[in-house]
Protein backbone atom coordinates (compact mmCIF):
# COMPACT_ATOMS: atom_id res chain seq x y z
CA UNK A 1 0.00 0.00 0.00
CA UNK A 2 1.39 3.02 -0.83
CA UNK A 3 2.86 5.87 1.84
CA UNK A 4 1.41 9.33 2.02
CA UNK A 5 4.59 10.85 0.77
CA UNK A 6 4.72 8.86 -1.98
CA UNK A 7 2.36 10.64 -3.52
CA UNK A 8 2.10 14.29 -5.52
CA UNK A 9 -1.26 15.47 -5.65
CA UNK A 10 -2.82 17.07 -9.09
CA UNK A 11 -5.93 18.71 -9.76
CA UNK A 12 -8.96 16.59 -12.33
CA UNK A 13 -11.99 17.86 -13.12
CA UNK A 14 -13.79 15.32 -14.74
CA UNK A 15 -16.40 16.10 -17.29
CA UNK A 16 -18.30 12.77 -17.74
CA UNK A 17 -21.15 12.74 -15.58
CA UNK A 18 -21.78 9.52 -14.16
CA UNK A 19 -18.14 8.11 -14.68
CA UNK A 20 -17.67 5.44 -12.18
CA UNK A 21 -14.21 4.14 -10.85
CA UNK A 22 -13.65 0.57 -8.71
CA UNK A 23 -11.79 1.55 -5.73
CA UNK A 24 -9.01 -0.69 -4.47
CA UNK A 25 -7.12 1.67 -2.76
CA UNK A 26 -8.97 4.76 -1.23
CA UNK A 27 -8.37 7.79 1.43
CA UNK A 28 -9.99 9.65 3.62
CA UNK A 29 -9.03 13.03 4.96
CA UNK A 30 -9.64 16.01 5.98
CA UNK A 31 -9.00 19.68 5.40
CA UNK A 32 -4.90 20.09 6.65
CA UNK A 33 -4.89 16.61 7.51
CA UNK A 34 -2.05 14.34 5.55
CA UNK A 35 -4.16 11.14 3.78
CA UNK A 36 -4.97 8.17 5.59
CA UNK A 37 -4.92 4.96 3.68
CA UNK A 38 -6.88 2.08 4.04
CA UNK A 39 -7.87 -0.99 2.33
CA UNK A 40 -11.10 -1.01 0.17
CA UNK A 41 -13.02 -3.37 -2.46
CA UNK A 42 -16.34 -3.85 -3.85
CA UNK A 43 -17.19 0.25 -4.10
CA UNK A 44 -18.10 2.04 -6.78
CA UNK A 45 -17.12 6.38 -7.01
CA UNK A 46 -19.19 7.77 -9.29
CA UNK A 47 -18.60 11.75 -10.51
CA UNK A 48 -21.27 14.02 -10.00
CA UNK A 49 -21.38 17.66 -11.73
CA UNK A 50 -19.39 19.99 -9.68
CA UNK A 51 -16.90 17.94 -7.97
CA UNK A 52 -13.48 18.16 -8.19
CA UNK A 53 -11.55 15.13 -7.86
CA UNK A 54 -7.48 14.98 -6.51
CA UNK A 55 -5.56 12.57 -8.61
CA UNK A 56 -1.98 12.03 -6.74
CA UNK A 57 0.35 10.18 -9.04
CA UNK A 58 1.30 7.30 -7.12
CA UNK A 59 5.27 5.64 -7.17
CA UNK A 60 6.27 4.06 -10.48
CA UNK A 61 6.20 0.79 -8.80
CA UNK A 62 1.94 0.79 -8.35
CA UNK A 63 1.86 1.89 -12.13
CA UNK A 64 -1.28 3.45 -11.92
CA UNK A 65 -3.02 6.96 -10.71
CA UNK A 66 -4.98 6.33 -7.59
CA UNK A 67 -8.07 8.72 -7.93
CA UNK A 68 -9.55 9.95 -4.55
CA UNK A 69 -12.04 12.64 -3.69
CA UNK A 70 -10.74 15.99 -2.81
CA UNK A 71 -13.69 17.63 -1.11
CA UNK A 72 -13.52 17.88 2.26
CA UNK A 73 -15.21 15.86 4.97
CA UNK A 74 -15.71 12.67 2.16
CA UNK A 75 -16.19 9.85 4.15
CA UNK A 76 -14.44 6.82 3.03
CA UNK A 77 -17.02 5.17 0.66
CA UNK A 78 -16.71 8.38 -1.20
CA UNK A 79 -13.29 7.91 -2.42
CA UNK A 80 -12.47 5.44 -5.02
CA UNK A 81 -9.02 4.41 -7.44
CA UNK A 82 -8.36 2.91 -10.47
CA UNK A 83 -5.61 1.02 -8.96
CA UNK A 84 -6.11 -2.71 -9.99
CA UNK A 85 -5.11 -6.07 -8.46
CA UNK A 86 -1.27 -6.46 -8.54
CA UNK A 87 -2.25 -9.70 -10.50
CA UNK A 88 -5.86 -9.29 -12.36
CA UNK A 89 -7.01 -11.75 -14.05
CA UNK A 90 -7.68 -10.65 -17.98
CA UNK A 91 -10.44 -9.71 -19.45
CA UNK A 92 -13.04 -12.20 -20.95
CA UNK A 93 -11.91 -12.27 -25.04
CA UNK A 94 -15.09 -10.97 -27.17
CA UNK A 95 -16.87 -13.82 -28.60
CA UNK A 96 -15.28 -15.58 -31.73
CA UNK A 97 -11.66 -14.31 -31.06
CA UNK A 98 -10.33 -17.50 -29.97
CA UNK A 99 -7.83 -19.27 -32.43
CA UNK A 100 -9.47 -21.63 -34.86
CA UNK A 101 -7.76 -24.49 -33.17
CA UNK A 102 -9.85 -24.11 -30.20
CA UNK A 103 -12.70 -22.54 -31.34
CA UNK A 104 -15.92 -23.34 -29.43
CA UNK A 105 -13.91 -25.66 -27.28
CA UNK A 106 -14.87 -24.40 -24.18
CA UNK A 107 -11.34 -22.14 -23.87
CA UNK A 108 -10.83 -18.71 -21.84
CA UNK A 109 -7.46 -16.15 -22.36
CA UNK A 110 -5.75 -17.08 -19.17
CA UNK A 111 -2.41 -14.93 -19.43
CA UNK A 112 -2.28 -11.92 -21.75
CA UNK A 113 0.80 -9.77 -22.47
CA UNK A 114 0.60 -6.94 -25.12
CA UNK A 115 4.31 -5.45 -23.87
CA UNK A 116 2.95 -1.78 -23.26
CA UNK A 117 5.81 -2.64 -20.88
CA UNK A 118 7.70 -5.54 -19.36
CA UNK A 119 5.94 -6.18 -16.58
CA UNK A 120 8.55 -7.61 -14.15
CA UNK A 121 5.28 -9.69 -11.93
CA UNK A 122 4.91 -11.37 -15.30
CA UNK A 123 8.50 -12.05 -16.58
CA UNK A 124 12.01 -12.37 -15.10
CA UNK A 125 15.40 -11.67 -17.24
CA UNK A 126 16.10 -15.02 -16.53
CA UNK A 127 16.47 -18.36 -18.83
CA UNK A 128 16.01 -22.26 -18.94
CA UNK A 129 17.54 -22.96 -15.96
CA UNK A 130 17.27 -19.50 -13.35
CA UNK A 131 20.18 -18.38 -14.60
CA UNK A 132 21.88 -16.25 -17.71
CA UNK A 133 20.37 -12.98 -16.60
CA UNK A 134 19.58 -10.25 -19.52
CA UNK A 135 20.64 -7.22 -19.09
CA UNK A 136 17.79 -4.43 -19.44
CA UNK A 137 19.11 -3.23 -22.38
CA UNK A 138 18.68 -6.52 -24.06
CA UNK A 139 14.79 -7.13 -23.06
CA UNK A 140 13.67 -3.68 -23.43
CA UNK A 141 9.91 -2.77 -25.22
CA UNK A 142 9.20 0.12 -27.38
CA UNK A 143 6.27 0.83 -29.03
CA UNK A 144 4.63 -2.03 -27.61
CA UNK A 145 7.12 -4.51 -28.87
CA UNK A 146 9.17 -6.66 -27.40
CA UNK A 147 12.91 -6.61 -28.46
CA UNK A 148 15.49 -9.71 -26.62
CA UNK A 149 18.94 -8.82 -28.65
CA UNK A 150 21.91 -10.93 -28.26
CA UNK A 151 25.03 -8.51 -29.60
CA UNK A 152 28.28 -9.17 -31.33
CA UNK A 153 30.19 -7.02 -28.93
CA UNK A 154 29.27 -9.27 -25.93
CA UNK A 155 29.90 -12.75 -27.81
CA UNK A 156 26.41 -13.21 -28.56
CA UNK A 157 25.34 -14.56 -25.55
CA UNK A 158 22.13 -16.16 -25.01
CA UNK A 159 19.34 -13.65 -23.83
CA UNK A 160 16.08 -14.72 -22.54
CA UNK A 161 12.54 -13.88 -20.62
CA UNK A 162 11.10 -16.24 -18.63
CA UNK A 163 7.11 -16.80 -16.44
CA UNK A 164 8.52 -18.48 -13.77
CA UNK A 165 9.74 -16.20 -11.07
CA UNK A 166 12.28 -17.02 -8.94
CA UNK A 167 15.76 -18.32 -8.59
CA UNK A 168 16.76 -22.03 -9.45
CA UNK A 169 17.16 -25.24 -7.21
CA UNK A 170 14.43 -23.31 -5.30
CA UNK A 171 10.19 -23.16 -5.11
CA UNK A 172 9.22 -20.31 -8.11
CA UNK A 173 8.14 -17.06 -5.90
CA UNK A 174 5.38 -15.87 -8.23
CA UNK A 175 4.55 -15.91 -12.47
CA UNK A 176 2.77 -18.22 -14.14
CA UNK A 177 3.02 -22.03 -14.98
CA UNK A 178 0.57 -24.21 -16.87
CA UNK A 179 -0.26 -27.77 -17.60
CA UNK A 180 -1.76 -28.26 -21.19
CA UNK A 181 -3.83 -25.13 -22.78
CA UNK A 182 -3.06 -23.03 -25.49
CA UNK A 183 0.26 -20.80 -26.07
CA UNK A 184 0.69 -18.23 -29.19
CA UNK A 185 3.29 -15.85 -29.56
CA UNK A 186 3.14 -13.21 -32.20
CA UNK A 187 6.56 -12.41 -33.50
CA UNK A 188 8.96 -11.71 -35.72
CA UNK A 189 12.65 -13.50 -35.66
CA UNK A 190 15.85 -12.39 -37.22
CA UNK A 191 17.97 -14.25 -39.89
CA UNK A 192 21.44 -15.00 -39.80
CA UNK A 193 23.93 -17.69 -39.52
CA UNK A 194 23.59 -18.93 -36.15
CA UNK A 195 20.47 -16.95 -35.33
CA UNK A 196 18.30 -19.49 -33.09
CA UNK A 197 14.71 -17.60 -31.39
CA UNK A 198 12.86 -19.65 -29.60
CA UNK A 199 9.07 -19.74 -27.80
CA UNK A 200 9.62 -22.55 -25.48
CA UNK A 201 8.06 -24.15 -22.31
CA UNK A 202 10.18 -25.81 -19.55
CA UNK A 203 9.56 -28.09 -16.93
CA UNK A 204 8.87 -26.09 -13.37
CA UNK A 205 9.82 -29.11 -11.45
CA UNK A 206 13.25 -29.42 -13.02
CA UNK A 207 14.11 -25.68 -12.40
CA UNK A 208 12.98 -26.12 -8.66
CA UNK A 209 14.39 -29.10 -7.71
CA UNK A 210 16.94 -30.70 -10.05
CA UNK A 211 15.40 -33.96 -9.88
CA UNK A 212 13.56 -36.31 -11.78
CA UNK A 213 11.41 -37.76 -12.35
CA UNK A 214 8.91 -36.40 -13.56
CA UNK A 215 11.14 -35.82 -16.33
CA UNK A 216 12.64 -33.01 -17.76
CA UNK A 217 9.96 -31.72 -20.17
CA UNK A 218 10.53 -29.79 -22.90
CA UNK A 219 7.94 -27.99 -25.45
CA UNK A 220 9.52 -25.97 -28.39
CA UNK A 221 6.86 -23.92 -30.12
CA UNK A 222 9.36 -22.72 -32.48
CA UNK A 223 12.59 -22.82 -32.41
CA UNK A 224 14.23 -21.49 -35.54
CA UNK A 225 17.63 -21.79 -37.32
CA UNK A 226 16.83 -19.55 -40.03
CA UNK A 227 20.79 -19.10 -41.31
CA UNK A 228 21.34 -22.83 -41.52
CA UNK A 229 23.00 -22.43 -44.93
CA UNK A 230 19.59 -20.77 -46.14
CA UNK A 231 17.56 -24.17 -45.16
CA UNK A 232 14.77 -22.97 -42.98
CA UNK A 233 13.75 -19.62 -44.09
CA UNK A 234 10.27 -21.08 -44.36
CA UNK A 235 9.87 -23.77 -41.86
CA UNK A 236 11.43 -24.08 -37.96
CA UNK A 237 11.85 -27.07 -35.26
CA UNK A 238 8.35 -27.49 -33.10
CA UNK A 239 9.08 -30.40 -30.79
CA UNK A 240 7.84 -32.08 -27.73
CA UNK A 241 11.63 -33.51 -25.52
CA UNK A 242 10.97 -36.46 -22.80
CA UNK A 243 14.14 -35.44 -20.85
CA UNK A 244 16.05 -32.26 -21.94
CA UNK A 245 19.45 -32.83 -21.29
CA UNK A 246 19.25 -36.63 -20.32
CA UNK A 247 18.79 -36.15 -16.36
CA UNK A 248 19.07 -38.70 -13.88
CA UNK A 249 20.42 -41.08 -17.05
CA UNK A 250 17.70 -41.48 -18.84
CA UNK A 251 18.28 -40.69 -22.15
CA UNK A 252 16.23 -37.74 -24.30
CA UNK A 253 13.87 -38.79 -26.66
CA UNK A 254 11.95 -36.27 -29.15
CA UNK A 255 8.74 -36.03 -31.50
CA UNK A 256 7.36 -35.43 -34.14
CA UNK A 257 10.63 -36.29 -36.11
CA UNK A 258 11.84 -36.58 -40.10
CA UNK A 259 9.53 -34.20 -42.14
CA UNK A 260 6.84 -33.39 -39.60
CA UNK A 261 9.69 -31.65 -37.15
CA UNK A 262 10.36 -29.21 -40.01
CA UNK A 263 7.08 -28.90 -41.43
CA UNK A 264 5.89 -25.54 -43.08
CA UNK A 265 3.58 -23.39 -42.84
CA UNK A 266 4.37 -22.98 -47.04
CA UNK A 267 4.42 -18.90 -46.15
CA UNK A 268 7.67 -17.55 -47.42
CA UNK A 269 10.66 -16.64 -45.82
CA UNK A 270 9.43 -16.36 -42.17
CA UNK A 271 12.15 -13.99 -40.97
CA UNK A 272 10.38 -10.59 -43.07
CA UNK A 273 7.40 -10.22 -41.34
CA UNK A 274 5.27 -11.06 -37.94
CA UNK A 275 3.71 -14.80 -37.43
CA UNK A 276 1.60 -16.32 -34.95
CA UNK A 277 3.53 -19.31 -33.38
CA UNK A 278 1.35 -21.33 -31.23
CA UNK A 279 0.69 -24.99 -29.87
CA UNK A 280 -2.11 -27.48 -28.50
CA UNK A 281 -1.35 -29.05 -25.86
CA UNK A 282 -3.91 -31.72 -24.21
CA UNK A 283 -4.04 -34.60 -21.57
CA UNK A 284 -2.61 -36.88 -24.65
CA UNK A 285 -1.38 -34.53 -26.98
CA UNK A 286 0.65 -32.02 -28.44
CA UNK A 287 -0.25 -29.80 -31.92
CA UNK A 288 1.81 -27.10 -33.25
CA UNK A 289 0.11 -23.97 -35.91
CA UNK A 290 1.87 -21.22 -37.55
CA UNK A 291 -0.72 -18.39 -38.58
CA UNK A 292 -3.58 -20.82 -37.52
CA UNK A 293 -2.26 -23.10 -40.42
CA UNK A 294 -1.96 -26.89 -38.49
CA UNK A 295 1.77 -28.08 -39.10
CA UNK A 296 1.97 -31.68 -37.28
CA UNK A 297 1.35 -33.66 -33.90
CA UNK A 298 2.64 -35.79 -31.34
CA UNK A 299 1.56 -37.67 -28.52
CA UNK A 300 2.57 -36.52 -24.95
CA UNK A 301 5.40 -38.67 -23.15
CA UNK A 302 4.34 -40.64 -19.98
CA UNK A 303 5.68 -39.02 -16.70
CA UNK A 304 6.99 -36.18 -18.27
CA UNK A 305 4.94 -33.71 -20.75
CA UNK A 306 1.79 -33.18 -18.37
CA UNK A 307 3.43 -31.26 -15.42
CA UNK A 308 3.49 -27.43 -14.64
CA UNK A 309 5.88 -25.66 -17.35
CA UNK A 310 6.53 -22.39 -17.63
CA UNK A 311 7.28 -19.90 -20.81
CA UNK A 312 10.16 -18.61 -22.27
CA UNK A 313 11.20 -16.17 -25.11
CA UNK A 314 14.36 -16.60 -26.04
CA UNK A 315 17.14 -14.70 -28.69
CA UNK A 316 20.54 -16.93 -28.34
CA UNK A 317 22.87 -17.66 -31.35
CA UNK A 318 24.37 -20.69 -31.76
CA UNK A 319 28.40 -21.15 -31.52
CA UNK A 320 28.65 -24.63 -33.21
CA UNK A 321 26.41 -27.64 -34.10
CA UNK A 322 22.34 -26.71 -34.76
CA UNK A 323 21.69 -24.07 -36.13
CA UNK A 324 25.13 -23.24 -37.31
CA UNK A 325 27.63 -20.72 -36.15
CA UNK A 326 27.70 -17.19 -36.20
CA UNK A 327 30.25 -15.64 -38.63
CA UNK A 328 31.47 -12.30 -40.23
CA UNK A 329 28.15 -12.29 -41.80
CA UNK A 330 25.91 -12.41 -38.69
CA UNK A 331 24.43 -8.78 -37.98
CA UNK A 332 26.15 -7.37 -35.19
CA UNK A 333 22.67 -7.41 -33.16
CA UNK A 334 20.71 -10.83 -33.29
CA UNK A 335 16.94 -9.28 -32.12
CA UNK A 336 13.75 -11.23 -31.56
CA UNK A 337 11.06 -9.16 -31.51
CA UNK A 338 7.76 -9.85 -29.50
CA UNK A 339 4.10 -8.58 -30.37
CA UNK A 340 2.15 -10.55 -27.78
CA UNK A 341 1.70 -13.71 -25.82
CA UNK A 342 -1.50 -15.49 -25.09
CA UNK A 343 -2.59 -18.39 -22.86
CA UNK A 344 -5.84 -20.16 -23.57
CA UNK A 345 -7.24 -22.69 -21.05
CA UNK A 346 -10.59 -24.90 -20.66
Amino acid sequence: MPAPEDIFPKEFVPNIEGASYHPKWVAANKSGDAPKWAAFRDALLTYKAGDTLAVPTMATKYGKALVAAGKEHMSVTDLGSVYPDPNPPPPPPPTGTEPPAIANQGYTMVFFDDFDTLDLTKWIRAGWQGYQTTPVQDASVANSILSISSRRVDGYPNRNISSRLGPALAPRTGGNVWQNGYFECHSKYPYGKGSWPAFWLFSDHWVSTGTVPPYVAEIDIMEAGPGLDGLYLNAYNHVVHKNTGGAGGVADTFAPTGAAQFASPNLGNLTLGFHTYACKWTTTTVSFYCDDIFLASCPVYANSTNQDLFMILSMWASHGGWPGSTDGTTPDVLTHQIDWVRVWQQ
